[in-house]
Protein backbone atom coordinates (compact mmCIF):
# COMPACT_ATOMS: atom_id res chain seq x y z
CA UNK A 1 0.00 0.00 0.00
CA UNK A 2 1.43 3.29 -1.30
CA UNK A 3 1.46 6.35 1.17
CA UNK A 4 -0.94 9.27 -0.04
CA UNK A 5 0.65 12.42 -1.39
CA UNK A 6 -0.06 15.90 -0.36
CA UNK A 7 0.83 15.57 3.03
CA UNK A 8 2.41 18.29 4.13
CA UNK A 9 -0.30 20.44 3.15
CA UNK A 10 -1.48 19.28 6.94
CA UNK A 11 1.41 20.72 8.75
CA UNK A 12 2.03 23.86 6.50
CA UNK A 13 0.26 26.42 8.65
CA UNK A 14 1.33 24.85 11.61
CA UNK A 15 5.11 24.75 11.84
CA UNK A 16 5.73 28.03 9.41
CA UNK A 17 8.35 30.41 11.25
CA UNK A 18 7.56 33.87 10.88
CA UNK A 19 10.71 35.97 9.40
CA UNK A 20 9.74 38.52 12.27
CA UNK A 21 9.32 36.14 14.80
CA UNK A 22 11.73 34.89 17.78
CA UNK A 23 11.81 31.14 17.96
CA UNK A 24 13.15 29.23 21.36
CA UNK A 25 14.46 25.89 20.80
CA UNK A 26 13.73 23.75 24.47
CA UNK A 27 13.83 19.94 23.08
CA UNK A 28 17.35 19.73 23.18
CA UNK A 29 20.25 22.67 23.19
CA UNK A 30 18.71 25.53 24.61
CA UNK A 31 18.59 28.36 22.43
CA UNK A 32 16.48 31.30 21.59
CA UNK A 33 16.89 32.45 17.30
CA UNK A 34 15.62 34.99 14.91
CA UNK A 35 15.57 33.62 10.79
CA UNK A 36 17.90 30.65 11.77
CA UNK A 37 20.72 32.81 14.06
CA UNK A 38 21.28 32.26 17.87
CA UNK A 39 20.84 35.43 19.87
CA UNK A 40 22.37 33.34 22.80
CA UNK A 41 26.07 33.89 21.39
CA UNK A 42 27.26 35.82 23.83
CA UNK A 43 26.42 34.63 26.78
CA UNK A 44 27.19 30.73 26.39
CA UNK A 45 29.32 31.08 29.10
CA UNK A 46 27.53 32.61 31.55
CA UNK A 47 26.32 30.05 33.34
CA UNK A 48 23.67 31.56 35.96
CA UNK A 49 22.12 34.12 33.37
CA UNK A 50 21.12 31.08 31.09
CA UNK A 51 19.60 29.23 34.00
CA UNK A 52 17.69 31.74 34.99
CA UNK A 53 16.52 32.45 31.36
CA UNK A 54 15.71 28.82 31.09
CA UNK A 55 13.47 29.38 34.56
CA UNK A 56 11.40 31.97 33.09
CA UNK A 57 11.04 30.71 29.86
CA UNK A 58 9.68 27.25 31.34
CA UNK A 59 7.45 29.21 33.87
CA UNK A 60 6.59 32.37 31.52
CA UNK A 61 3.53 34.24 31.64
CA UNK A 62 3.55 33.27 35.74
CA UNK A 63 3.90 35.57 38.42
CA UNK A 64 7.01 34.19 40.81
CA UNK A 65 8.51 34.72 43.84
CA UNK A 66 12.05 35.89 44.34
CA UNK A 67 12.30 33.09 47.15
CA UNK A 68 10.86 30.34 44.98
CA UNK A 69 13.04 31.54 42.12
CA UNK A 70 16.37 31.42 44.27
CA UNK A 71 14.83 27.62 45.96
CA UNK A 72 14.78 26.13 42.60
CA UNK A 73 17.83 27.45 40.98
CA UNK A 74 20.33 28.22 43.55
CA UNK A 75 19.47 26.30 46.60
CA UNK A 76 22.65 25.96 48.17
CA UNK A 77 23.81 29.66 47.31
CA UNK A 78 26.16 31.02 50.83
CA UNK A 79 25.87 34.22 50.78
CA UNK A 80 24.27 36.59 53.40
CA UNK A 81 21.83 38.18 50.73
CA UNK A 82 20.52 35.99 47.69
CA UNK A 83 17.68 38.13 46.95
CA UNK A 84 20.19 40.53 46.05
CA UNK A 85 22.17 37.83 43.77
CA UNK A 86 18.80 37.56 42.16
CA UNK A 87 18.32 41.04 41.33
CA UNK A 88 21.94 41.60 39.70
CA UNK A 89 21.19 38.96 37.78
CA UNK A 90 18.04 40.10 36.66
CA UNK A 91 19.65 43.25 35.46
CA UNK A 92 21.94 41.67 33.41
CA UNK A 93 19.01 39.57 31.90
CA UNK A 94 17.10 42.54 31.09
CA UNK A 95 20.31 44.36 29.37
CA UNK A 96 20.87 40.87 27.37
CA UNK A 97 17.31 40.91 26.34
CA UNK A 98 17.15 44.88 25.44
CA UNK A 99 21.05 43.70 23.03
CA UNK A 100 19.04 41.05 21.58
CA UNK A 101 16.35 43.81 20.03
CA UNK A 102 14.07 41.11 21.02
CA UNK A 103 10.95 42.42 19.29
CA UNK A 104 8.84 42.06 16.16
CA UNK A 105 9.93 43.81 13.19
CA UNK A 106 6.59 43.95 11.51
CA UNK A 107 4.50 45.03 14.51
CA UNK A 108 7.29 46.64 16.87
CA UNK A 109 6.13 44.90 19.57
CA UNK A 110 8.50 42.81 22.95
CA UNK A 111 8.59 39.42 22.19
CA UNK A 112 9.80 38.85 25.43
CA UNK A 113 9.77 41.23 28.63
CA UNK A 114 10.55 41.56 31.94
CA UNK A 115 9.17 42.96 34.70
CA UNK A 116 8.95 42.99 38.28
CA UNK A 117 5.77 44.26 40.33
CA UNK A 118 4.47 43.75 43.84
CA UNK A 119 6.52 41.32 44.74
CA UNK A 120 6.38 39.12 41.64
CA UNK A 121 9.02 38.65 38.60
CA UNK A 122 6.67 38.44 35.43
CA UNK A 123 8.53 37.06 32.56
CA UNK A 124 5.97 37.27 29.25
CA UNK A 125 6.20 35.91 25.97
CA UNK A 126 4.48 37.67 22.91
CA UNK A 127 2.75 36.23 20.20
CA UNK A 128 5.81 36.77 18.04
CA UNK A 129 7.61 34.20 19.50
CA UNK A 130 7.53 30.61 18.31
CA UNK A 131 7.99 27.56 21.17
CA UNK A 132 8.87 24.29 20.12
CA UNK A 133 7.17 22.49 22.93
CA UNK A 134 4.20 24.29 22.05
CA UNK A 135 4.56 23.24 18.19
CA UNK A 136 5.42 20.18 19.47
CA UNK A 137 2.23 19.30 21.17
CA UNK A 138 -0.22 20.74 18.87
CA UNK A 139 0.77 18.61 15.93
CA UNK A 140 0.30 15.66 18.22
CA UNK A 141 -2.97 16.86 19.50
CA UNK A 142 -3.86 17.49 15.79
CA UNK A 143 -2.93 14.34 14.63
CA UNK A 144 -4.89 12.55 16.92
CA UNK A 145 -7.88 14.86 15.73
CA UNK A 146 -7.93 13.67 12.19
CA UNK A 147 -9.40 10.94 12.46
CA UNK A 148 -9.75 8.35 9.84
CA UNK A 149 -7.18 10.62 7.66
CA UNK A 150 -4.39 8.15 8.87
CA UNK A 151 -1.70 9.23 6.07
CA UNK A 152 -2.04 13.35 7.66
CA UNK A 153 -1.85 11.99 11.12
CA UNK A 154 1.14 10.28 10.34
CA UNK A 155 2.62 13.31 8.67
CA UNK A 156 1.89 15.57 11.75
CA UNK A 157 3.21 12.47 14.02
CA UNK A 158 6.08 12.58 11.96
CA UNK A 159 6.75 16.62 12.22
CA UNK A 160 6.03 16.75 15.90
CA UNK A 161 8.94 13.97 16.14
CA UNK A 162 11.33 16.22 14.07
CA UNK A 163 11.13 18.87 16.86
CA UNK A 164 12.61 15.95 19.91
CA UNK A 165 16.05 17.08 19.27
CA UNK A 166 16.96 15.60 22.76
CA UNK A 167 16.02 16.21 26.93
CA UNK A 168 14.08 19.02 27.48
CA UNK A 169 16.01 22.35 28.52
CA UNK A 170 19.44 19.75 27.67
CA UNK A 171 22.45 20.90 29.57
CA UNK A 172 20.88 22.65 32.14
CA UNK A 173 23.30 22.72 35.65
CA UNK A 174 20.71 22.39 38.74
CA UNK A 175 18.06 20.60 37.28
CA UNK A 176 16.14 18.96 39.58
CA UNK A 177 13.11 21.60 39.59
CA UNK A 178 13.44 20.77 35.64
CA UNK A 179 13.01 16.36 36.01
CA UNK A 180 9.07 16.03 35.87
CA UNK A 181 8.80 18.09 33.07
CA UNK A 182 11.82 16.47 31.26
CA UNK A 183 10.17 13.26 32.08
CA UNK A 184 6.72 14.70 30.82
CA UNK A 185 8.11 15.50 27.31
CA UNK A 186 10.19 12.24 26.63
CA UNK A 187 7.20 10.49 27.85
CA UNK A 188 5.25 12.42 25.09
CA UNK A 189 7.95 11.46 22.61
CA UNK A 190 7.78 7.52 23.12
CA UNK A 191 3.71 7.73 22.90
CA UNK A 192 3.74 9.93 19.74
CA UNK A 193 6.44 7.45 17.95
CA UNK A 194 4.95 4.21 19.40
CA UNK A 195 1.63 5.66 17.32
CA UNK A 196 3.19 6.61 14.65
CA UNK A 197 4.72 2.99 13.73
CA UNK A 198 1.14 1.73 14.49
CA UNK A 199 -0.32 3.70 12.22
CA UNK A 200 2.34 2.82 9.45
CA UNK A 201 1.63 -0.95 10.23
CA UNK A 202 -2.08 -0.42 9.81
CA UNK A 203 -1.10 1.20 5.97
CA UNK A 204 1.44 -1.16 5.43
CA UNK A 205 4.24 0.95 5.49
CA UNK A 206 7.01 -1.67 5.78
CA UNK A 207 9.71 0.58 4.39
CA UNK A 208 8.54 3.68 5.99
CA UNK A 209 8.89 2.26 9.32
CA UNK A 210 12.11 0.76 8.84
CA UNK A 211 13.23 3.78 8.01
CA UNK A 212 11.84 5.65 11.36
CA UNK A 213 13.43 2.87 13.31
CA UNK A 214 16.60 3.26 12.20
CA UNK A 215 16.81 6.89 12.78
CA UNK A 216 15.35 7.23 16.33
CA UNK A 217 17.67 6.22 19.35
CA UNK A 218 14.76 4.94 21.08
CA UNK A 219 13.40 1.80 19.48
CA UNK A 220 9.92 0.34 19.53
CA UNK A 221 9.14 -3.17 20.81
CA UNK A 222 5.43 -4.65 19.14
CA UNK A 223 4.91 -6.98 16.15
CA UNK A 224 4.83 -5.57 12.57
CA UNK A 225 4.19 -8.32 10.01
CA UNK A 226 5.04 -10.94 12.49
CA UNK A 227 8.20 -9.43 13.64
CA UNK A 228 10.02 -8.12 16.42
CA UNK A 229 11.87 -4.86 16.33
CA UNK A 230 13.63 -4.98 19.86
CA UNK A 231 13.49 -6.53 23.03
CA UNK A 232 11.11 -5.13 25.32
CA UNK A 233 12.91 -3.46 28.05
CA UNK A 234 10.31 -0.93 29.64
CA UNK A 235 6.44 0.09 30.22
CA UNK A 236 6.42 1.68 27.22
CA UNK A 237 7.95 -1.01 25.24
CA UNK A 238 11.22 0.70 24.18
CA UNK A 239 14.62 0.09 24.70
CA UNK A 240 17.54 2.74 23.87
CA UNK A 241 20.35 2.15 21.40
Amino acid sequence: MGRPNGLSEATTSLLDCSSDGINIITLGDFDIQYQGQSLLTSIQRCYKLLELLRYFIVFRNRRMLPETIIENLWPSVDCSDPKNVLRVQVYRLRKVLEEMAVISKSQQELCLNLTYSNGYYLFEVGAHCQLDTDIFEAAIRRAESVGEKEGFSIDLYEQALTLYNGQYMDGAINNEWLIPLQNRYHRLYLQTLHRLLEKMASMELYQEITEVYEKVPWKPSFPINGAMFADKDDDNGFVKE
